[in-house]
């Protein structure tokens, strides 16, 4: 036979292979744990990243109400108002150290009237949903990628980031007169993440294969132990069989044998009865 040959055999004999219960059960039961595991490690990382969002969120907002409120004011944020060194300085102080990237200071007619980045200072730019929910009072964040090919300003963003928007609020009303956008570095919030995910994912995979383990040794167990109580069941009724036969046998011959006998017989039971 040719190896041509031998591979059309072989190609064959597998179009003719149907797997087996055992053999289909295992594979959905592999599927399960597989997507089971994924599902839990990357519910696990979803909660573990939202929840360093709200920490980052808190220390965000405790950093530049400490720092920068006590320099800003609603005159401060005005189109024909002066910049002020003293906020400015305090921006590039925060930022010296990596962690905050960016910090801008919008007003409500879309002006980055702060920044530590120079040339963001006085541009007017088009005002996001973020920023705008920000303007209504509200706290939030999120994480962003820095855009491939963008300009030299977007260049200078981590590769991951997370935004930060805190509403400034004046002083009189409490009502909101602009808003800081804080940019932090990411990395680290991804490198945790990353390792959770492949920690719970490792986890989850093990507890459920030991699980399965489980499963397959009962399984087999009752296998065996039905297959034990099938071939009792057989043995019985074949040693039922046999005795049923000669049974029958018994009866076939002691009826021909009185048929044929030419003496009385009598059948009397226990009390002297003739039955």
């Amino acid at each position: 036979m040719t190896l041509a040959d031998r591979g059309r055999v072989t190609l064959a004999a597998l179009v003719r292979w149907r797997p087996g219960l055992r053999f289909s059960v295992v594979v959905v039961a592999i599927a399960i744990i597989v997507g089971l595991a994924f599902a839990v490690s990357e519910a696990v990382a979803a909660q573990l990243r939202q929840s360093a969002a709200d920490s980052a969120l808190a220390n965000v907002e405790a950093i530049v109400r400490g720092y920068v409120d006590p320099s800003v004011h609603e005159e401060s944020l005005l189109l024909d108002s002066a910049s002020d060194p003293q906020t400015e300085d305090e921006l590039y102080r925060l930022t010296v150290s990596g962690d905050l990237r960016r910090i801008n200071i919008w007003s409500r007619d879309g002006r980055v009237v702060y920044s530590n980045v120079p040339e963001l200072r006085g541009k007017r730019l088009s005002i996001g949903s973020a920023i705008a929910t920000a303007f209504l009072g509200e706290s939030l964040s999120q994480y962003g990628t820095r855009p491939l090919g963008g300009d030299g300003v977007a260049q200078l963003l981590p590769e991951r980031y997370l935004e930060v928007f805190v509403p400034i609020r004046g002083r009189i009303d409490g009502n909101p007169i602009g808003v800081y956008d804080v940019y932090q570095d990411a990395a680290a919030i991804e490198t945790r993440v990353d390792e959770t995910r492949r920690s719970v994912f490792l986890a989850a995979l093990i507890a459920a294969s030991i699980l399965l383990a489980l499963l397959w040794l009962a399984f087999a167990g009752a296998s065996r132990l039905l297959e034990r109580q099938n071939r009792q069941l057989r043995e019985r009724a074949e040693s039922e069989a046999v005795l049923t036969a000669n049974l029958r046998h018994n009866e076939e011959r002691f009826r021909s044998l009185v048929r044929n006998a030419s003496d009385v017989i009598l059948v009397i039971g226990p009390d002297q009865t003739i039955s």
